[in-house]
């Protein structure tokens, strides 16, 4: 560099109070030392006993262990949502409900948890159908004007000619159910 132009810039940063302008230094060796020191300068607040080292690796040691578990756990949950794809290709991860996500935590595989609730929910809708059934057979029939429409009483019966009988038999030995 120019030493006019090395004098000019230091006179300026003296006049405003500036840190000094760094010029190269003719051997890389001055600058390695000086970055050392800066190096040097910055550790030299930290103590390090031997304590600390230890608390900070036991530290590392169950983070790297929790870093670990939680990566198994990852790699399981992927393999047990392709296995629920693949076992139930209609359905969506996102419809899936909170009872089977509570199994799931429990430790259940997410196909198993989701079948047994399938298997569960059809159970009990089963179980309505044929209760519901049950009870339209013991019932009389909706209350209201439509209910001779599709009941007969005995006498209603009784007093139909033969036509009407064949013309209504169906309702008439719907109605026979009821009349108990």
């Amino acid at each position: 560099m120019n030493d006019e132009f090395i004098d000019t810039v230091e006179e300026i940063a003296e006049a405003e109070e500036l840190p000094p302008f760094p010029v190269e230094s003719s051997t890389e060796g001055e600058a390695l030392n000086e970055e050392e020191d800066k190096d040097t300068e910055d550790t030299d607040n930290i103590s390090d006993t031997p304590d600390e080292i230890s608390a900070l690796k036991r530290e590392l040691d169950l983070l790297k262990k929790e870093l670990e578990e939680k990566k198994t756990a990852f790699e399981k949950m992927n393999r047990e949502i392709g296995e629920f794809g693949e076992i139930f290709p209609n359905k969506s991860v996102n419809s899936i409900p909170d009872s089977v996500w509570e199994s799931v935590k429990a430790g259940i595989p997410l196909a198993a948890a989701y079948a047994l609730y399938e298997k569960k929910t059809s159970a009990r809708l089963e179980a309505a159908e044929r209760i519901n059934s049950k009870n339209s057979e013991l019932s009389t029939g909706p209350v209201g004007r439509s209910t001779t429409e599709n009941f007969y009483t005995p006498d209603e019966v009784r007093s139909m000619s033969r036509s009407e009988v064949r013309k209504n038999y169906s309702k008439i030995i719907e109605s026979m159910k009821k009349w108990n």
